[in-house]
């Protein structure tokens, strides 16, 4: 089931939505820059939804809009909830962008592309590419002659063709035109942060680059190196990027001492057991079509600001500008190799669901980019979800931050439906708590109740279930570093409380600067905080959400609308 919830900010319809839905209907033409279609929340099957109330001042032309939001492929529903409206409709997978409709405000336009794109086509003769990581090339001189050697030619190719999509600084726009500015280019549904779409496109913009870089170089096998800074022998800042005479350096970084000191401050075995290990659901790790999950929330957005400088926000510190520092693309090569480590069957066997989603508006999107013949191709989701497909593996390193129990079997919830012997829970079921600011501008607290009975029994056996908690409408500055950090029972919290070693932390996550005012939602992972402090699915508790302030100190309070406790079978 697709659904778009009454929820402001994270899936409620804009009058641009609705405008641009009937446009569609009225057969006025499609969506500037070849959208097809803006995305809806999807959530599983058999989804309980609770509304929260719409103003009386907007019910009458919410309710008066229901005819607009008819479509060809969809069904629009209206629901009464207390007040509420809820928008149901059919799968909509998005793209391909059309390049040659670039909005001209647009400061990140690509070239059109000289011939009509082409689809993807697996090629199984090519080699197979190893990533390796980069602390272990430091010493092969060939390798690194060559890398440089490929970022040396883009970088001469941006000056001499600029228009070639091969170019250093092409790449780089590529980049800005799906991320910050996607709305300014081609369309906002081509956004490609803050959803589940961040994974598979970064995939695809690391294949197309490491083979332009293969042929700059003249390697053809040439592959990228990951920067492997989720283990301590890896964190290190690779001194081959730190060379100022190198294609491979950038300015406008943090200076070193201060950027190694944040690289360690941010990215611990504790955040990476948490983001990856005990993230065992695909949700909370690879988000929705409306909000990212803890792969790009975690230490993804940790590194970008980390390495990116503070004073001016550029390159690596501002999404915008990210891809003209090389480091950019290594970094980006340990995400996506981090997505494997996630996917892997070993971890917590027995708990959660450790697959990508299955749903048709996430396989069959599609997205444009162009190869080392500056031809533009057309690819999608499900063309990237397997290594094997794009003929590339990586370089098998040890994780410092994966312990012995991790790999084996974990007790499960039981799913609580009343009574031994009573079937296992078919739906999910959720509690909605209205969070409340309190005294401190940078605390919001909520007090969660548990959706079952004090009553069900403490054990029963089952397939298990997966506790989530979700957080709707957090309002976040664009231009400022958003810093989030949540405690469960910890009512004191504050930007001090500690992290490391606390066993009521639940999880950080940060958020770039993006250049406007816009609220959000984020889903995390429970359960493993619960197990910590002997908390059952029967248990009530609180929630603090603490406004961090070690990369920038931002105005006003922390506002959060509400947080949703949503416990669900595992599989769904």
């Amino acid at each position: 089931m697709v659904i778009d919830s009454g929820a402001k900010g994270c899936g409620r319809l804009t009058r641009s939505d609705r405008d641009e839905r009937a446009n569609r209907e009225a057969g006025t033409g499609r969506q500037e820059g070849g959208g097809r279609g803006r995305r809806k929340v999807f959530l599983p099957e058999g989804f309980s939804v609770i509304c929260p109330p719409v103003p009386a001042s907007q019910r009458k032309s919410a309710s008066s809009s229901v005819t607009e939001l008819a479509m060809p492929t969809a069904m629009a529903v209206f629901l009464t909830c207390f007040s509420c409206l809820l928008w149901l409709a059919s799968a909509a997978p998005i793209g391909p962008p059309d390049l040659y409709r670039c909005k001209p405000r647009s400061p990140c336009c690509l070239p059109s592309p000289t011939s009509p794109p082409t689809p993807f086509s697996r090629n199984t003769s090519t080699p197979v590419r190893t990533r390796r990581a980069l602390q272990n090339v430091l010493q092969d001189t060939t390798y690194l002659t060559a890398l440089r050697t490929a970022y040396d030619r883009l970088r001469e190719l941006s000056r001499s063709s600029p228009d070639d999509p091969r170019g250093f600084f092409q790449q780089s726009n590529l980049h800005c035109a799906f991320c910050l500015t996607s709305d300014l280019s081609y369309g906002n549904e081509f956004n490609m942060h803050g959803n589940w779409y961040f994974l598979p496109w970064h995939r695809m913009l690391l294949y197309y680059h490491e083979r332009i870089l293969g042929w700059a170089a003249g390697v053809p096998d040439l592959a990228l190196p990951f920067w492997n800074w989720d283990n301590e022998a890896g964190r290190g800042f690779p001194a081959p990027y730190d060379d100022s005479g190198s294609s491979l350096h950038a300015e406008a970084r943090r200076a070193a001492p201060e950027r190694q000191r944040e690289i360690e401050r941010s990215v611990t075995r504790e955040m990476m057991r948490t983001d990856v290990v005990l993230t065992d659901h695909w949700h909370p790790a690879m988000g929705n079509e409306r909000e990212g999950g803890t792969l790009e929330t975690g230490g993804h957005n940790w590194i970008h600001l980390a390495v990116g400088r503070e004073s001016d926000r550029r390159e690596m510190g501002d999404l915008q500008y990210a891809a003209n520092d090389p480091i950019f693309y290594t970094h980006h090569a340990n995400v996506d190799r981090l997505w494997e480590v996630w996917l892997g069957r070993d971890l917590r066997p027995g708990r959660g669901d450790r697959r990508n989603p299955s749903s048709a508006d996430f396989l069959d999107s599609r997205f444009t980019f162009f190869d080392e013949n500056a031809m533009a191709k057309v690819i999608a989701v499900s063309d990237v979800l397997q290594l094997t497909n794009l003929r590339y593996s990586y370089e098998r390193v040890s994780h410092d931050w994966i312990q012995p129990e991790d790999r084996t079997p974990a007790p499960q919830w039981a799913p609580l439906m009343g009574g031994s012997g009573e079937a296992p829970l078919q739906q999910s079921v959720k509690f909605r708590a209205v969070a409340h600011g309190t005294g401190n501008p940078n605390l919001v607290i909520a007090d969660i109740k548990s959706p079952y009975p004090k009553s069900a029994p403490a054990s029963v056996q089952s397939a298990g279930v997966v506790p989530m908690l979700r957080f709707f409408n957090i309002r976040h500055h664009l231009d400022k570093t958003l810093e989030l950090h949540i405690f469960v029972n910890e009512p004191k919290a504050n930007a001090d409380t500690p992290r490391s070693g606390n066993p009521k932390y639940v999880q950080g996550h940060a958020f770039l600067p993006e250049g406007t005012l816009h609220k959000f939602c984020l889903s995390v992972s429970i359960g493993p905080a619960l197990e910590r402090l002997n908390l059952t699915l029967i248990s009530n508790f609180t929630v603090q959400v603490v406004r961090g302030m070690e990369f920038e100190v931002l105005p006003g309070r922390l506002s959060i609308e509400f947080i949703d406790y949503i416990i669900s079978p595992s599989g769904m």
